[in-house]
């Protein structure tokens, strides 16, 4: 319905076509999502949520609809708000066309162009055709809830439908709040219902031995927890519980705030008596309201008798028997939207566990309720002293509670900053002291065994860490919209903070933990693995927030389970793993969020784990299965994903005592050409120049010499060459002229006898590397000097970065002979780096047998030193100011694979040149354009000048469209792979998809895993509901649908949409839009004088 216009719906039937097409589809998807959920939603609901989505179809075909839907990028207007626009011309349309003279007088515009009764009326004439459309998938043993059918006497005969054919539900005649209310008591009791089953799991639930368990919410056992004498006793048992209160309460909170909001609404809106007046103020067609409130008033009278009646929902009904102090009463809101009685502190004294298994209350007269605890420290011990930022109970966000520790500076830490003491004499005789005894905290002892200290900092981290996660993951991901709302920048720079904070105070955790000294020889670190493990990992896992990372730590795990102390050199463990990725996370986020903008609302933070309440941006993909190509889950997304992924293996392999062995150090290098490493100190790494190499055709041998002499690369035009096929290696390609001409000559020329000598061949390969990095953008500038395109200056610098990680890597596809000679001699410093360099020596054994020899290594070394390839690259003096280079930290592009990159560079070159023709061909044109064509006719000058300007357009456009037939074949057999193997791996291929294509295969994969997920969270509220397979609707499905979704302004002129070869604006259209009469001027013959003399009588 949003693609409509009034250019395609001439008439009433085709608008009635359409209609039906969306409620046939909206009816498919909804009753497969209900039989996939059976298990939570009742077959019994099919039909009520087909009438729900049948009467919000017809609030949106009468104008009524209150969903304006979500503003795309760089569009005015919302989606729906378009919608509208497009239902006025279509209903205007009809009502031109109306031949009754008495049908034109009724129904003429009766409210601003909107024709409210021609739509109500027309609405009601076709309601029943599309009910039968929705109910088309609808299951054989669904019925209405109510009889409805033959006028109140018969039930519906299954699919939710009447025999006679009528519709059985009058909903689409309530006011659609009043509906959506109703749902969202529903919707509420059933969630609510699940969440209580959880948390009596979690709480008083058996434990992984079979025993019951009695939880407080702060994660401590109530049996051992006696708060009078100061006592708290965390349980690893017991953590959950801690989390799934925490979730309980947010989701709580915000339902709270839900239903305040519709109450107010139906205040207001039924229960106050101006309603003509509201029927001003609102944008809508209420013409039927004043009926329907005096109905509804003569059964509620007042708003608390309407409450009453969301009591009865079944769902609400059946929630007091699993919670009956969580009654559902709406009319009591204080204790419906109440903490559960699982979510309590534990009483003053705890509990006793009885013989039956059932707990009691321990009485204050019990004796363990009456000794105090010991403060003395243990004589003779020397003590570890452990600071513990602790952000305590109280339900705010996480920037809240630690406001002050933010606002501090970074050596600051403020009053939640607890002192401690831990003591250690044997496994009995040890305690943990708290030496702030002024600050007052009652929510933890202040004394307490290591063991519980250790539970303690443990669970109360993971807490920290997953609310973090929470308040920065939209930083991290989306756009500005929700940057400025949460204040990213400053949340990002705290966030860093309190990871590093953390970071020390583990250490010093272990630190104590290796004075123990019951424990196995040799196995103290192995020991605390197991034990974080057993007791920790899926809470871990829920910190980590994503498959991808939680992967890294099975395998870190797997690694490190066959392993003895003395092996574990580094002595890295599953929390050190966790808070290295939370720091990486902190950087992404303070990269991604550098320039705080405008804000004109204050922040504001809903909590809610059900429901987005904030709609992504969108933009508009014309090449896209899915309206708007709303997918959360993008190209950018996964790349970060395996960036992140390549630094933890990177720092598994080369990382010893926080030293990284392969990263290279270019002030320790004199090089062959006489240049010093020790001259580039700091900010001088700009002034590298051709002495800081190792090329050996001496220092007058320049990396772009031999380079595009002619300057043909960058020049708007250029054909890309194509690379025929590789059977071993790749599918055949395309390359772009910026690749083939770009600045590696110290690379080819490499002296590597040079660059190995004194064992510095790591070091000294870098400076080559920054070199030709900073060379080569020295080229783009140069390139782009005075053509005012900042953006394909930034892209160029981008993709060249990247190629160069391709190059190092062993990953380019491009083999011609003179980088085949520069792979040569990367062979052979790897070689060289994997024998010297100490430390690392068995982490890469056989690594020299891979594709390309030293496969691994060359990644690590990679990973370890793009930082500054990319500071080389983007030095001030280079001039080329965008984003991307305003960060510290390259962009995630050089995990992107080659030929993926090349696609979208292939488009935009294609859209220079396509713009330049069409310039031309405007130019050439435009004589035989005026005076509506009249003066284009065969042989005049005008139509010989516009003849040759198509011409020229024909033949330019057609040798690219060629190219791009070529491209769009070899995505879709790469796409095709990645779908049809996901489930079996990267061997299982259909056909040979050479070596360098499997990394293209397998991020396509990982692409159509991460889209397939976020599509299945759709929103109730939506009417593009995904009913297929997400891969095969995802705007990544093709090639055009890539291109549009990664590069959203293609720059085109016109012909801007590279898919639909019978639109208009498709950009291979040839002639132009505009230009086809033009172009077919030689055609157009003079008429006779005695014609034109006869046309004007």
């Amino acid at each position: 319905l949003e693609k409509i216009t009034d250019a395609n719906v001439t008439n009433t039937h085709n608008l009635l076509v359409d209609v039906l097409l969306a409620a046939k589809h909206e009816g498919d998807s909804l009753s497969k999502y209900m039989k996939d959920n059976n298990e939570t939603i009742p077959k019994s609901n099919v039909c009520t949520v087909l009438a729900r989505s049948f009467a919000d179809i017809g609030d949106i075909i009468r104008g009524k609809d209150l969903y304006i839907g979500n503003k795309k990028q760089n569009e005015i207007q919302r989606e729906k708000e378009k919608l509208q626009i497009n239902l006025k011309s279509i209903f205007k349309k009809i009502y031109d066309n109306l031949s009754d003279p008495k049908a034109s007088l009724q129904y003429k515009d009766d409210n601003d162009g909107n024709y409210f009764q021609l739509r109500e009326d027309w609405w009601n004439a076709n309601r029943q055709e599309v009910w039968k459309a929705i109910i088309c998938s609808a299951p054989e043993d669904a019925n209405y809830f109510r009889t409805t059918c033959s006028s109140g006497n018969n039930k519906t005969s299954g699919h939710c439908k009447c025999i006679d054919g009528t519709v059985p539900t009058n909903l689409d005649y309530v006011p659609q709040y009043l509906r959506w209310f109703e749902e969202w008591a529903e919707e509420f009791c059933r969630i609510k219902q699940l969440k209580l089953k959880k948390l009596e799991k979690e709480c008083r639930g058996e434990d992984k031995d079979g025993n019951k368990r009695y939880c407080s919410r702060n994660g401590y056992d109530c049996t051992g927890t006696i708060i009078k004498r100061n006592i708290f006793r965390p349980d690893p048992e017991c953590t959950n519980c801690l989390f799934e209160c925490n979730h309980y309460q947010d989701w709580i909170d915000n339902k709270k705030k839900e239903f305040e909001k519709q109450k107010k609404k139906c205040e207001k809106e039924i229960y106050n008596t101006s309603t003509t007046n509201k029927r001003t103020n609102n944008n809508v067609n209420v013409m039927y309201y004043d009926d329907f409130y005096k109905e509804l008033q003569g059964r509620y009278r007042t708003i608390n008798e309407l409450l009453n009646s969301l009591n009865e929902e079944t769902k609400c009904k059946s929630t007091e028997n699993t919670d009956k102090e969580s009654k559902i009463d709406f009319n009591d809101s204080e204790k419906t939207f109440s903490a559960s009685k699982y979510c309590k502190p534990c009483p003053d004294c705890g509990v006793v566990k009885q013989d039956d298994g059932n707990f009691k209350v321990r009485e204050e007269t019990d004796a363990e309720c009456q000794v105090k605890n010991d403060a003395t420290p243990l004589d003779g011990v020397k003590p570890t002293d452990i600071e513990v930022l602790y952000s305590g109970v109280e339900r705010k966000h996480i920037s809240e509670k630690l406001s002050e520790f933010c606002s501090k500076p970074d050596d600051q830490y403020g009053i939640k900053n607890e002192k401690w003491e831990c003591y250690y004499k044997s496994s009995v005789d040890n305690k943990c002291i708290m030496q702030t005894n002024n600050q007052k905290v009652e929510s933890h002892s202040k004394i307490m065994k290591f063991y519980e200290f250790f539970i303690f900092w443990v669970t109360y981290m993971l807490n920290d860490c997953i609310d973090w996660k929470k308040k920065i993951t939209k930083c991290i991901n989306n756009g500005t919209k929700w940057r400025c709302k949460n204040k990213c920048k400053n949340n990002c720079k705290c966030f860093e903070k309190w990871v590093k904070k953390k970071q020390v105070e583990w250490k010093k955790i272990k630190e104590q933990y290796e004075k123990q000294t019951n424990l196995v020889n040799n196995r103290h670190f192995t020991t605390l693995e197991w034990f974080l493990e057993g007791q920790f990992l899926k809470t871990i896992e829920k910190a980590y927030g994503n498959e991808d990372a939680i992967e890294k730590i099975q395998e870190f795990l797997q690694k490190k389970s066959k392993q003895e102390d003395d092996e574990i050199k580094d002595k890295r463990d599953i929390i050190d793993i966790l808070l290295e990725h939370e720091l990486d996370e902190a950087q992404e986020c303070k990269d991604n969020n550098r320039e705080e903008k405008n804000c004109s609302k204050e922040p504001h933070d809903d909590l809610d784990d059900e429901d987005d309440l904030y709609e992504d941006e969108t933009h508009y993909n014309p090449c896209s299965a899915q309206p708007g190509g709303r997918y959360t889950v993008r190209v950018k997304d996964i790349a970060k994903q395996m960036h992140r992924r390549a630094k933890t293996q990177m720092r598994n392999n080369s990382v010893v005592d926080d030293d990284n062995k392969l990263e290279g150090d270019i002030f320790k290098v004199t090089f062959r050409n006489g240049g010093k490493g020790s001259e580039l100190q700091g900010e001088n790494i700009c002034n590298i120049n051709t002495t800081h190499s190792n090329d050996s055709r001496g220092s007058k041998g320049e990396p772009c010499k031999g380079k595009d002499g002619s300057g043909e690369r960058m020049k708007i035009g250029t054909e890309w060459s194509y690379i025929k096929e590789k059977e071993i290696s790749y599918k055949d390609f395309y390359l772009p002229p910026r690749r083939q001409h770009m600045c590696t000559s110290n690379l080819e020329n490499l002296d590597v006898e040079s660059v190995t000598k004194e064992d510095k061949a790591s070091h000294s390969l870098l400076g080559d590397v920054m070199l030709a990095a900073n060379k080569q953008a020295e080229r783009i500038k140069s390139d782009f000097s005075g053509k005012s395109d900042d953006q394909s200056a930034c892209r160029a610098v981008r993709n060249s970065f990247a190629d160069l990680g391709d190059i190092i890597r062993g990953k380019d596809l491009w083999d011609h002979k003179d980088q085949t000679t520069l792979q040569n001699h990367l062979k052979s410093v790897f070689k060289n780096i994997k024998e010297n360099v100490p430390g690392i020596k068995g982490k890469y054994d056989g690594d020299d047998n891979n594709n390309p020899p030293y496969k691994k290594l060359r990644e690590d070394w990679w990973e370890a030193n793009r930082r500054q390839v990319w500071k080389a690259m983007t030095c001030e003096n280079n001039g080329i100011k965008c984003d991307a280079h305003n960060a510290k930290h390259p962009p995630p592009d050089d995990y992107i694979p080659q030929r993926l990159r090349w696609l979208t560079e292939w488009a935009e070159w294609f859209c220079k040149m396509q713009s330049q023709a069409y310039e031309k061909l405007k130019e050439g044109c435009k004589k035989c354009m005026e005076n509506k064509g009249k003066n284009c006719i065969k042989d005049t000058p005008e139509c010989n000048d516009c003849k040759q300007a198509c011409e020229e357009y024909n033949k330019k456009i057609k040798e690219w469209e060629k190219q791009w037939h070529k491209i769009q074949v070899q995505y879709l057999m790469l796409y095709y792979e990645a779908n049809t193997t996901a489930r079996y791996g990267i061997h299982a291929y259909a056909y040979a998809v050479g070596e360098k294509d499997k990394p293209v295969v397998a991020f396509l994969q990982k692409l159509q895993e991460a889209n397939k997920s976020s599509a299945s969270k759709r929103s109730k509220r939506s009417t593009d509901g995904t009913t297929t397979d997400p891969t095969l609707t995802s705007p990544y499905k093709t090639a055009e649908g890539y291109i549009h979704q990664e590069l959203q302004q293609v720059g085109c002129n016109t012909q801007t949409r590279f898919c639909g070869e019978t639109e208009k604006d498709y950009a291979f259209k040839n002639p132009p839009k505009g230009y086809e009469e033009a172009c077919k001027c030689k055609d157009n013959i003079p008429k006779s004088p005695a014609k034109e003399e006869k046309k004007r009588r």
